[in-house]
């Protein structure tokens, strides 16, 4: 939509050109997105943390490839904050990847 109307308004700019109104767009959401990916506004448990049942960490677990060293980025904490690591098994969801282009490039 961004890009639409930039082009409506400037045909001359070329779309995701560095201060062009699509470009801001791409900036502003892609630094939300990396907020969220990182977890910035987590909530952090408090006392000895929360208990989980070892199928629901299974099952999470099967929503992220696993990294070549055995790793997840759905493995679950449970104290202090919910996952081991600080960035979101999102990265790899069809959300992700269908982001448009400028957007990816941004985050990244």
């Amino acid at each position: 939509m961004g890009a639409h109307f930039q082009q409506s308004i400037n045909p001359d700019q070329p779309i995701g050109e560095e201060g062009s109104m699509t470009w801001k767009q791409a900036e502003q959401a892609a630094s939300e997105i990396v907020s969220a990916l990182l977890f910035e506004k987590k909530t952090e448990l408090g006392g000895d943390g929360i208990e989980s049942g070892e199928e629901f960490a299974l099952v999470l677990q099967s929503f992220a490839p696993k990294a070549t060293n055995g790793k997840f980025l759905t493995q679950l904490r449970l104290y202090e904050r919910i996952f081991k690591y600080r960035c979101s098994y999102m990265i790899y969801s069809k959300a992700f990847t269908s982001l448009p282009e400028l957007v990816r490039k941004r985050v990244f």
